[in-house]
């Protein structure tokens, strides 16, 4: 169904599947034990220190329409994956995964374009899983060691692919209202108050995510708002 392939150590794993989509099948999986230069979303630098597990899919479907909504599957496939070792793992709209209010995982998305034309997507994802020193990352994360969950990163690698591609032909067909009830069912936010930017700016009391994967904002005059990109922060 898919083929994975192992390096020591790359620059970035989304960056390998963009230099080399020529010669990648489609659903190859790189991996790599560290990175020198991983990325996380809005080009932020996301430490990559042996300890994570770090990897790509190159994915290219005939259609894409929905290409956008396949960050929201690796999110559900992430965290049904990781509360298989009983974490607790919940989304962060759009498509980070949590732990006690501390991030564990980020996923990034990047279309793979030659000649103006979409010819697949790289999208990849990085899970802090036997780390003990979070210290170096400028942000509040944790790690399954962390939490006191021994894991082998090969099985939890298996068990997101095994996730991720349950539903990954369905998305494909019909975007992100194939997964709105597993994601809704890992959304604890409905009704919080939020700030949203790094993207569109917006705030107001979560009422929904809509069947496109949009968040849907009610501000304070009781206006309704839909916000397709940016981040909670």
């Amino acid at each position: 169904m898919y083929d994975i392939v192992e390096f020591g150590e790359l620059a970035s794993t989304n960056n390998y599947v963009k230099e080399n989509s020529k010669v990648l099948k489609d659903k190859t999986i790189i991996v790599a034990t560290r990175q020198t230069n991983g990325r996380g979303r809005f080009d932020r630098q996301w430490i990559s220190e042996e300890g994570g597990l770090y990897f790509t899919i190159f994915l290219k479907p005939e259609k894409t329409d929905f290409l956008i909504n396949l960050t929201q599957l690796m999110s559900v496939a992430v965290c049904r994956a990781l509360n298989m070792f009983e974490v607790n793992a919940y989304i962060k709209w759009p498509n980070d995964v949590l732990v006690r209010g501390e991030k564990i995982c980020g996923i990034l998305s990047e279309a793979v374009i030659t000649n103006d034309k979409i010819e697949g997507l790289a999208l990849g994802a990085g899970i802090n899983v036997s780390q003990k020193n979070l210290d170096n990352i400028n942000a509040p994360a944790v790690s399954l060691k962390t939490l006191g969950v021994n894991a082998e990163k090969k099985d939890l690698l298996n068990k997101i692919l095994f996730e991720f591609f349950k539903f990954y032909d369905c998305v494909i067909q019909k975007g992100f209202i194939a997964i709105r009830e597993e994601y809704i069912n890992l959304f604890p936010a409905f009704g919080s108050f939020v700030k949203v930017g790094a993207g569109e700016h917006a705030a107001g009391i979560i009422k929904d995510i809509d069947a496109a994967g949009r968040l849907v904002l009610q501000d304070g005059k009781g206006i309704i708002r839909t916000v397709l990109t940016g981040e909670i922060i």
